[in-house]
């Protein structure tokens, strides 16, 4: 049982990256091993660096001091890379100018006019399509080579690509459904060629499917839970490892939602529900079974976003009231 030990309203963002939380929020808050941010700024992290930035001013993070801060301006977003955790671009939309940084000096610039979706090792992924949600091809470009184009992966005219791209042990991960959403389908590719290493497909009404989505950085695996079943699935041979029936573990009415869950301290954190429904719980990755489930009422239809575990403590965001709640074990 995890009781409640504080609330904070106005609280609009909370993340947590190399073991240091973030709480973007309008009042200061006092935070264990964490930096507040003002609601004023943007916050975002990508593997190895949170980011704090406004109109003209970014400071870098990989611990609780900031690794520097650096002037600029008309930037219009950031990307870090998958792969080395001192690099990072930083991009112009307005002249479709990019400056890499090493750190906090800059290395290299050029013109790059492709939306992209995943900088890993020394690839850049872009994905387009006839719009923002009807993508259906795939380019990989050698940033070390004059941003050459290594190779492309084309969709069938009637598939989309949904959800993100991902890269495990060198192997491009994705995911497709058709146009009518009666079929969607996972892919995966070899990084450096774009050979496709495998690929398995589900119909509607989707009685098989594969709901392991979410990578653990720990094993390299990606697991998932629904109201039905827990799995998970190895996206480097395309296998799913372990599939388990969980609906006598689970009480009616409780619904994992895929969309938000986490993994911390070896286990599966999930959410549940609206209002007076909600609930959220673990699942133990090594005896995969569900530890807890705890029941935690809302007002109205809100929900709870995705939970952060961090020094000992549970942090549950409200999403519709902007609420933090903070939880330990009783």
């Amino acid at each position: 049982m995890m009781i409640r030990k504080i609330i904070y309203k106005d609280v609009y963002k909370v993340l947590r990256n190399r073991g240091v939380l973030f709480v973007k929020g309008k009042e200061r808050i006092k935070l264990n091993k964490g930096i507040f941010v003002n609601y004023k700024y943007d916050l975002f992290d990508s593997t190895f660096f949170t980011y704090i930035y406004n109109a003209d001013m970014l400071s870098v993070y990989n611990s609780e001091t900031s690794l520097f801060d650096l002037s600029y301006s008309k930037a219009k977003y950031l990307l870090g890379s998958h792969s080395k955790c001192n690099e990072f671009l930083l991009f112009d939309k307005d002249s479709n100018l990019i400056t890499l940084y090493d750190s906090h000096k800059e290395k290299d610039s050029f013109n790059f006019g492709k939306n992209i979706s995943i900088w890993v090792a020394d690839y850049l992924i872009t994905t387009s399509g006839k719009s923002l949600t009807k993508r259906n091809v795939l380019e990989v470009y050698n940033l070390n080579k004059d941003i050459e184009l290594a190779w492309i992966y084309r969709l069938d005219n009637d598939y989309w690509f949904f959800g993100k791209q991902q890269v495990i042990n060198s192997v491009l991960f994705l995911s497709a459904h058709k146009r009518d959403h009666s079929l969607k389908k996972f892919i995966g590719l070899n990084l450096q060629t774009g050979e496709k290493l495998w690929e398995s497909s589900y119909e509607v009404p989707f009685k098989e499917n594969l709901i392991a989505l979410l990578l653990n950085d720990e094993d390299s695996l990606c697991y998932g839970l629904d109201s039905e079943r827990y799995q998970v699935f190895d996206p480097s041979t395309g296998k799913v490892i372990l599939q388990k029936d969980v609906s006598m573990s689970l009480q009616d009415g409780i619904y994992p939602d895929l969309s938000r869950q986490s993994i911390y301290d070896g286990k599966l954190w999930f959410v549940s529900g609206k209002g007076s429904n909600v609930r959220f719980g673990a699942m133990d990755l090594t005896k995969s079974e569900i530890e807890f489930v705890q029941g935690y009422p809302l007002e109205g239809d809100d929900q709870l976003d995705t939970p952060i575990c961090h020094e000992g403590e549970l942090y549950l965001r409200t999403l519709h009231s902007n609420a933090l709640h903070i939880l330990r074990r009783n």
